[in-house]
């Protein structure tokens, strides 16, 4: 908890702010639904809510098996009470002892400071933002779906990165061994590989694959693939 309450410290303050605190046991897995600013870093298992008191005892954290799920209440009245009256976004502090999966529906934007395991899965849909410090993974799966983000940077043995639509993943600092690449539509994904990478794209976004791996593109309509860059 002291790490939890140094997080706090940290965090611009705001009128009216109050906070929650959710005692909760260890959880290994997170999936969010839902606008929220969410910050989840390693240590003993906690959660803190901040946010306007009329809104944050409406927040719903509760775990199913290993996975935190993190979403508004059903039995909550915020839709009415923002009709009346904007409120500043949700914070929630999560710390957990170890993280190996993410998935985000909605508009959250999520920082997690590790994401650590043999398998390691992240999905994102809508246009929220997830932001990893560090993974360190045997296989990684990223999958963003619509106009949001995902950033990644650390070590996977093997990576494969999906995108939909006209969002972006940014991998430029994941250090992948082996990478397969899907992305169909606008968007954008920027990547390192070191031994082989397969790039398949669908639309007109544009695939960066830096480092000097052996290459093999299957581009349609002209999509614009650089693999290969000199680092």
């Amino acid at each position: 908890m002291i790490r939890l309450a140094a997080l706090l410290l940290l965090l611009p303050s705001a009128a009216m702010a109050e906070e929650r605190r959710v005692a909760l046991g260890s959880f290994e897995r997170v999936r969010i639904n839902g606008a929220f600013e969410v910050t989840i870093t390693t240590g003993s298992p906690g959660a803190t809510v901040i946010g306007d008191r009329t809104v944050i005892g409406d927040i719903d954290l509760h775990t199913d098996g290993t996975t935190l799920i993190v979403r508004q209440s059903n039995a909550g009245r915020w839709g009415e009470r923002r009709q009346g009256a904007a409120t500043a976004p949700v914070r929630i502090l999560l710390v957990t002892p170890r993280l190996s999966g993410i998935m985000m529906v909605g508009g959250s934007t999520i920082s997690v400071a590790r994401l650590v395991g043999t398998r390691v899965d992240l999905s994102a849909a809508g246009p929220g933002a997830i932001q990893v410090a560090a993974v360190q993974a045997d296989q990684l799966t990223a999958q963003l779906a619509g106009d949001g983000k995902i950033g990644l940077a650390g070590r996977a043995t093997t990576a494969r990165l999906t995108a939909s639509g006209a969002g972006m993943i940014d991998a430029a600092g994941l250090e992948a061994g082996d990478l397969n690449v899907h992305l169909d539509g606008p968007g954008a994904v920027t990547a390192r590989a070191r031994y082989t990478a397969l790039v398949a794209s669908n639309g007109l976004g544009r695939v960066t694959v830096s480092g000097r791996p052996k290459c093999r593109v299957i581009a349609a309509a002209g999509a614009p693939v650089t693999c290969g860059t000199a680092e």
